[in-house]
């Protein structure tokens, strides 16, 4: 029966895309592996106004494509990077190594209006390289958030630490906007710092998110915990024309603070938090549970021109809440991505779907184009993963491919689902739109056959895994 239900999904989509008279015809503009003889992955990646792509990473490789140009000596086992490539993803413009002699890594990314780079990340480095002037020059405990400006030749501007005696995590970073630097994560230490005037100046369990907030010159404005009882974990934030904050994550607090909730009840054993603070972090107006009776991870949040807030995760649970007419209203098995649009001025649910086969799906990320439409990329190793004018025809999962798919505005069908990937392991992990309507992703491969296209490297590598990175062009009548 189940079986019988995703066939019948994947054969509505296609209807439904028809009727409603979309054409997708996505195309591969580049595609290629970037990496050396060590673990390389991309986590995340942002572009600017021209173009260029801007990957943040965490290597192992002695030697990566442009380090002839861009020599760099690695300072321990797994060190973060900001590489820099042209528009046409075809040459190296830059290549900034950052961390000590632990392991460093880079999990978010932006950048600014001329250029610069704000990237936020994890170290467990003592020795992680920090402006003495910097907020805070001196190691925490025993993983800190670090928080870089990079500027447009490469170079670093100022870097800080953030964290208290015990382990922090950096997560998500956006630019305000006025003009600020939001960063959020997660806490363990009872003396994370904190400001004055603070939504919460104290932790409330055992990890706490934090959201903080910096000027472009690296100089703290505010900072709060933000958490129950229990464990709370921040993942992703976005920041609306009123400069209001959108913070979400994931818990298991039963008393995670909530305020005018579409969810005011915990249901399973994690569930997904949103909530909506002030840009100085002291008044919290919405805040959120959403879930059911399993197993919910947050990974990503975005808005639309509207207003209206997308939420994207993973869940094993049964009784998600999804909305009638919405893609797929049943679960396909093991994990499920799940996307769910909401309306905070009226506490409406737009629409709420899964988004997977009957094995493990694992979405990493999520954006919103400028018509609502959604696009969620990440992993899959399901065989029935729904697809739709998939790029790689007659290519099903071999271990865990990549997977591509763009949801309509109504959340009802798929203007395009496809796979992405080859004989190993590949995952798409950041993605973002660029203002021509591209579609640029990072992630990684073990794949000896990832499908390449116009590369700066075309071969794997070797290692455990190389980046990988794509640009594809999508054309909807």
């Amino acid at each position: 029966m189940k079986q019988l239900l995703i066939t019948l999904t994947i054969f509505l989509t296609f209807f439904n895309s028809q009727l409603h008279g979309q054409k997708p015809s996505p195309s591969v503009i580049y595609s290629t592996y970037y990496g050396g003889i060590g673990t390389d992955d991309a986590d995340v990646l942002t572009i600017d106004t021209d173009g260029n792509t801007y990957l943040g990473c965490h290597s192992s490789s002695r030697y990566l494509p442009g380090a002839d140009q861009f020599p760099y000596k690695l300072s321990g086992g797994m060190d973060a990077f900001v590489i820099k490539l042209n528009n046409k993803g075809s040459k190296v413009s830059y290549l900034t190594k950052l961390g000590g002699s632990k392991w460093d890594a880079i999990q978010g990314l932006v950048s600014d209006s001329t250029g610069n780079i704000y990237a936020v990340g994890t170290t467990y480095s003592s020795d992680f390289p920090v402006n003495q002037s910097g907020f805070q020059s001196n190691f925490g405990g025993k993983s800190d958030a670090f928080v870089v400006k990079i500027n447009p030749q490469g170079k670093v501007i100022w870097s800080t630490l953030l964290g208290g005696s015990k382990d922090e995590d950096g997560r998500d970073i956006i630019i305000g906007s006025q003009g600020n630097i939001h960063v959020i994560g997660r806490t363990a230490s009872k003396d994370f710092p904190t400001s004055s005037g603070a939504l919460q100046s104290k932790s409330s369990g055992g990890i706490d998110a934090f959201i903080c907030t910096f000027n472009p010159d690296g100089n703290l404005l505010s900072s709060t915990y933000l958490g129950g009882s229990g464990d709370d974990i921040g993942f992703s934030i976005k920041s609306d024309d009123l400069g209001q904050l959108y913070v979400a994550g994931t818990t298991n607090s039963i008393d995670f603070p909530i305020k005018n909730a579409i969810q005011s009840k915990h249901n399973g054993s994690d569930d997904v938090f949103l909530a909506i603070i002030d840009q100085i972090g002291s008044q919290i107006s919405f805040s959120s549970y959403l879930g059911g009776a399993g197993t919910e991870r947050l990974y990503s949040i975005d808005l639309d021109s509207l207003g209206n807030v997308f939420v994207m995760g993973v869940t094993n649970s049964l009784n998600y809440p999804t909305t009638k007419g919405s893609f797929q209203t049943n679960f396909g098995g093991a994990r499920d991505a799940f996307i769910t649009k909401l309306n905070l001025q009226k506490k409406e649910v737009l629409y709420s779907t899964y988004l997977g086969g009957s094995k493990d799906d694992d979405p990493r990320n999520l954006v919103i184009d400028n018509k609502g439409n959604s696009f969620i990329v990440g992993e899959t190793s399901s065989h029935d993963f729904p697809l739709v004018n998939n790029i790689q025809k007659n290519h099903f999962p071999r271990k865990q491919d990549a997977f591509i798919t763009m949801l309509d505005v109504h959340g009802s069908f798929l203007h395009f689902s496809t796979l992405f990937g080859g004989n190993g392991t590949d995952v798409f992990e950041g993605v973002t739109l660029g203002l021509d309507g591209t579609l640029t992703l990072s992630g990684a491969s073990n794949s000896t056959d990832f499908p390449t296209t116009n590369p700066i490297q075309n071969v794997f590598s070797g290692g455990r895994f190389d980046m990988i990175v794509t640009r594809i062009s999508i054309f909807t009548d």
